[in-house]
């Protein structure tokens, strides 16, 4: 049994923004097929969860520091593992390299929930069956959950729509993240790195949900229609 796994991907015009380096959202994307790739290694992909308690793995927190973004042409090396659970949390981090030089790090926090009632299951042999990387970090506790208000002003107001939803019937993570960067802006990418961002995932949207992106100072929260917090996240320089 693998307890990590590594894939290559090639860096083209596409997944790049008007200063030539990688976008946030377009590097999370390939980490979210690297981890979907190695937990069906692992025995605990989408099939063989739904099969064991009707359950899924969800993203529910993530923090991604990074040094120096990818460009066009260049040639990507993510390596990701599972590191060990805290509270409800199974955390997974990523090693992402350019050429052998380290370009960024993350961690994320996945929760099981089940695929009917939505809420978070609790199967404690199912993290005994999961291999902890050896070569990996020996702290696996969840970085902290980014603070925000629902008083701030808003910056974006987005509507959910097909393409933002994924297998499980909701808007990707990866989407908030994008709508994040939206709300930083170019100038805060401009120089391909030295920065870092938290993202907390509150709540589920949905096909024609309508969500209100408010923020300042780097901090940021996300409402739905209903009033109801979706996310929250946390940009600075580092």
């Amino acid at each position: 049994m693998n307890d990590f796994h590594e894939r290559i991907f090639g860096i083209g015009f596409g997944h790049c923004d008007e200063f030539g380096f990688m976008k946030v959202h377009e590097l999370f994307r390939m980490m979210q097929e690297c981890a979907a790739e190695h937990a069906e290694m692992l025995g605990v992909g989408m099939e063989a969860m739904k099969r064991r308690n009707n359950g899924s793995f969800v993203l529910s927190r993530m923090r991604i520091d990074v040094d120096s973004m990818p460009r066009s042409g260049d040639r990507l090396n993510i390596k990701t593992y599972p590191v060990g659970t805290d509270r409800l949390f199974y955390i997974r981090d990523f090693e992402i390299c350019v050429d052998k030089m380290p370009s960024a790090r993350a961690r994320t926090c996945w929760l099981v929930i089940n695929l009917e009632s939505r809420r978070p299951l609790r199967d404690r042999s199912l993290a005994s069956g999961i291999p902890v990387y050896g070569g990996g970090s020996i702290d696996s506790s969840a970085p902290a959950r980014p603070e925000a208000s629902k008083d701030l002003p808003e910056l974006l107001s987005v509507r959910a729509g097909y393409s933002d939803v994924d297998v499980l019937g909701h808007v990707n993570n990866t989407r908030y993240v994008e709508w994040v960067c939206n709300a930083l802006g170019s100038v805060f990418f401009k120089g391909g790195g030295g920065y870092s961002m938290v993202v907390n995932y509150a709540s589920e949207l949905n096909e024609g949900d309508v969500v209100s992106i408010r923020g300042g100072d780097g901090v940021f929260m996300g409402i739905n229609n209903n009033g109801v917090e979706s996310f929250t996240a946390k940009a600075e320089r580092r």
